[in-house]
């Protein structure tokens, strides 16, 4: 085990620890690897925001584009079977402001078309691009589905139930729009429940660090934290993850609800957001 310059071999056998207990591959002689660009991460923060980000990466799920055939055939069978005599409108969880654009949303749907899943086909239909293209389908006994990958803090599937209404006007009332993410954060969820959306997810996430610690604790957490992110110059409406989500997920694209820490940061982040 060589120790990247200006990383602790002690820093580095807690990274290689952390990577194995998450099944994580350890590439050292890939210079842009998932392994090196935590190292090249670590380097920029002192020993105690080194050991932070150390424990906050243990919790930190991945969920990779190969995992999600699974996940939407299990989702989807679930609404199907809770609702055996509806009729079933797939559709992105986009707003009126994002369609066309090459969204997460467009890709679930994608891959819920190109599944090898025998959906009910007499009774099931799935609209990639816009709900509109489906209205004359709708009838009282129809449930609209709206699909993504990741709902954060619940302000984009908002839109899209928005879009809905707009588009089907009082041809769908809330308990017959449903939401479909293979991962969601309990604060977005929480937001959708409130309003009479269901929300069907593999995974519920609770904020990474005022959900986890308490007290002192706690203080001192966001303290190191606040510090990070100053160090790596995070916006301030990206501050622990945009709308204050606490993420620590990465899905097929890291979402920015997550620790910018992750995300932030050309070439040296764990999981950079490339732009679009």
């Amino acid at each position: 085990m060589t120790p990247t310059p200006q990383l602790s071999i002690d820093t580095m056998a807690k990274l290689e620890t952390v990577f194995v207990s998450n099944n994580w591959k350890i590439e050292v002689k890939n210079r842009m690897s998932l392994y090196n660009r935590f190292c090249e991460t670590l380097v920029k923060f002192d020993e105690g925001e080194q050991q932070l980000i150390l424990d906050l990466t243990k919790r930190f799920k991945w969920i990779k584009v190969e995992e999600y055939q699974h996940a939407f055939e299990k989702l989807a069978y679930q609404i199907l079977c809770e609702y055996p005599n509806a009729d079933i409108v797939l559709a992105p969880c986009l707003p009126e402001s994002d369609l066309g654009k090459m969204k997460s949303a467009r890709m679930v749907l994608y891959t819920m078309q190109a599944t090898s899943y025998t959906y009910d086909l007499n009774r099931c239909w799935i609209e990639k691009d816009n709900i509109a293209e489906k209205s004359k389908y709708i009838k009282d006994n129809t449930i609209v589905v709206l699909a993504d990958d990741f709902v954060g803090t619940g302000e984009t599937a908002l839109g899209a139930v928005d879009y809905v209404h707009k588009v089907l006007g009082d041809k769908i009332s809330n308990d017959r729009i449903k939401v479909l993410a293979i991962a969601v954060q309990q604060v977005g969820k929480q937001t959708l429940n409130d309003i009479g959306i269901q929300v069907y997810s593999e995974y519920i996430f609770d904020k990474g660090i005022t959900d986890y610690y308490h007290a002192d604790a706690l203080v001192d957490v966001i303290a190191k934290m606040e510090s990070i992110e100053s160090k790596i110059g995070v916006k301030k409406r990206f501050h622990f993850g945009y709308g204050h989500s606490e993420a620590l997920v990465c899905m097929a694209r890291c979402p920015n609800n997550t620790f910018p820490v992750y995300w932030y940061g050309k070439n040296t982040a764990p999981y950079e957001r490339q732009r679009r």
